[in-house]
């Protein structure tokens, strides 16, 4: 079944609505997903133990939204 684009017509005020906050948590998992790369997915506390990037709840948090 292909898929086909919608007409203007058929969009509605709420969809736009829901399709702009779906684009601003992808916006902010990607920033969160670049800025884990940087730093990498293990860092070091206050007392010198590694731990897990609190980054990686973070992003699974905003991809459970």
């Amino acid at each position: 079944m292909p898929i086909r684009a919608r007409s203007k017509s058929d969009w509605r005020y709420m969809d736009f609505i829901l399709l702009s906050k779906i684009v601003k948590m992808e916006a902010g998992i990607r920033a969160a997903q670049v800025e884990l790369d940087a730093v990498g997915m293990m860092v070091e506390n206050k007392r010198g133990t590694l731990i897990p990037n609190p980054l990686i709840s973070f992003i699974d948090t905003l991809e459970r939204r």
